[in-house]
């Protein structure tokens, strides 16, 4: 378990899954000073009854304890996507946000209109991009460095996931072989595949002698 409060100031990445404006919308924080994960989702308000029979899971629940938000109407609003991200990440010190390059464009403008400014960085859903995500997900979680305080939207979204493998053995999610939705999960991903990028910080030895120069 972790308390976001007290990862105030810490430095995070971010992913964003925005999926269909009728389906789940994801957006999730990696903290990998903290190894500690935080996911929110949205889903459009009417009909919940509806989704919950079609998804089969407790989607009402999950509102109740703050763990998907509904949004008016019958599809997610992407304006009041754009305040809620800005509202989450706005305690921390959000180095980059990974997204899906498809539906966008509508957010980037939202964004613009209402001066909120994010550290947007484009991320495939390919194998090049997707594969090395995968990777450094998978070790973080085979090494038991990532915390998500049993999350059961994480839960439910990871059970659901298919991979494909290529012939060199690189690995990225297929939603159309997905069991349900995995959104959750991608928005994860991404946020851990824009981290692994970072160049590893410089270590050095004082236990060695230092040649100093002007």
């Amino acid at each position: 378990p972790f308390d976001l409060a007290e990862l105030q100031g810490a430095g995070c990445y971010g992913g964003l899954d925005l999926g269909s404006t009728t389906d789940l919308t994801s957006f999730a924080l990696w903290f990998p000073d903290h190894r500690a994960l935080a996911s929110w989702s949205w889903i459009p308000g009417d009909n919940i009854a509806d989704r919950e029979h079609r998804d089969r899971v407790p989607y009402r629940e999950w509102m109740r304890a703050g763990l998907i938000e509904a949004t008016p109407g019958r599809a997610v609003n992407r304006r009041h996507l754009a305040m809620r991200v800005a509202e989450i990440v706005a305690p921390f010190d959000l180095r980059k946000i990974a997204y899906d390059r498809w539906r966008i464009e509508d957010l980037k403008a939202i964004c613009a209109d209402e001066g909120i400014e994010l550290p947007l960085e484009p991320f495939g859903q390919g194998w090049r991009d997707m594969s090395p995500a995968v990777e450094a997900f998978e070790a973080l979680i085979l090494n038991g460095e990532l915390r998500h305080g049993g999350n059961p939207v994480l839960r439910w979204a990871m059970s659901n996931v298919a991979l494909d493998t290529d012939p060199t053995g690189a690995r990225k999610p297929n939603k159309e072989r997905a069991t349900g939705r995995i959104d959750p999960v991608a928005a994860a991903l991404m946020a851990v595949g824009i981290w692994s990028r970072e160049p590893a910080p410089v270590a050095y030895d004082f236990d060695k002698p230092l040649v100093l120069s002007a």
